[in-house]
């Protein structure tokens, strides 16, 4: 299994002719806080962030694992911003095996959320994903 460094400046992966795109990350991880607000505004600007974030990787793959240690790949159709229910088009449950239509999956029981490129990446990272919870 590989090691990955979590204490890793998100800058640093960026490269170096991206200019553009490095001050777009700093004014998303720096800018939107001010020392003086209130912490309701400070939680609101977490969660539209989060919400601008989902809505960027929409009709994309991606790789669920939830609570009950189940891992789901499918492409992301749409999310429910009060409950963060997740709903998967052409979704397949790894450790079953089962391949559906659509999955509706409950916001409570998401703990994981990757997003790939292509299917063969979200099959190959989805059982990384179910070493680690075991």
């Amino acid at each position: 299994m590989e090691n990955y460094e979590f204490n890793r400046n998100p800058l640093s992966t960026l490269a170096s002719s991206s200019n553009q795109l490095r001050r777009d990350v700093k004014k998303i991880i720096n800018g939107y806080r001010k020392v003086g607000e209130d912490w309701r505004s400070i939680l609101r600007a977490d969660y539209l962030m989060m919400l601008k974030t989902i809505i960027c990787i929409r009709s994309e793959f991606c790789v669920l694992r939830l609570r009950s240690g189940e891992v789901w790949i499918g492409r992301l159709s749409a999310i429910d911003p009060d409950h963060m229910n997740v709903i998967l088009i052409e979704a397949e449950n790894i450790n079953t095996g089962l391949k559906v239509n659509k999955a509706l999956i409950r916001g409570d029981q998401v703990e994981l959320i990757l997003h790939l490129p292509s299917r063969d990446q979200a099959i190959k990272a989805s059982r990384k994903v179910m070493i680690e919870k075991l």
